[in-house]
């Protein structure tokens, strides 16, 4: 195992990550360690969220978190 290599292999494939996540331009936040992204993505359909993070699959783990918008959750809690 060689340390400088899977660094520098890291990091390459970290830069082409983010490379690709600003060409598609989301909202997203990351943790102050680097290690957790989140992203809120709207997609109409949950086949087209699924195909995404199949797209993605190779590169991170993922988990996919229903949300509903601020006008449905008033609704919820006054109704």
């Amino acid at each position: 195992m060689n340390l400088k290599t899977d660094q520098t292999n890291l990091i390459c494939m970290l830069s082409l990550i983010i490379e690709r996540l600003n060409k598609e331009s989301q909202n997203r936040w990351v943790d102050k360690d680097l290690k957790i992204c989140c992203q809120i993505m709207e997609g109409g359909h949950k086949y087209k969220l699924l195909k995404w993070i199949d797209n993605w699959k190779n590169y991170a783990n993922f988990e996919g978190i229903e949300v509903i918008t601020s006008k449905e959750t008033e609704d919820r809690i006054l109704s």
